[in-house]
């Protein structure tokens, strides 16, 4: 059995995106990996199956929300009240293998609460 994309998917969860689409979401957004651990390539019709599993919180340790999963490599997230930060992160499930959750990324409102 070919080892899961955890090692390539954490590397590229470090391109994650996070911008702000109205005031109430966050959009995060990352790369779908390409490979396993070992290398081999992930096929077409494997990719098709990855879900993903977005997570949020007030810290870079969490406590962490999840999110509903998605098979996107987007997904709507609540922003950071005024003068505060949230944190995101996301891990991709296949074949009822999961990765890890990588160092999360993060977003700061400015303002005052």
């Amino acid at each position: 059995m070919k080892r899961f994309m955890f090692f390539l998917f954490i590397g590229c969860i470090a391109q994650a995106c996070v911008w702000a689409t109205d005031s109430t979401t966050a959009t995060l957004s990352w790369t779908a990996p390409a490979t396993y651990t070992d290398g081999s390539p992930i096929s077409q019709a494997d990719m098709a199956e990855i879900m993903y599993w977005p997570r949020y919180g007030p810290s870079e340790s969490g406590p962490w929300t999840n999110a509903p999963y998605t098979d996107l490599c987007t997904a709507q997230l609540p922003n950071p009240n005024k003068g505060k930060t949230m944190w995101y992160t996301v891990a991709a499930e296949l074949n009822g293998q999961f990765s890890a959750y990588p160092a999360p990324v993060s977003k700061t409102m400015k303002g005052k609460r």
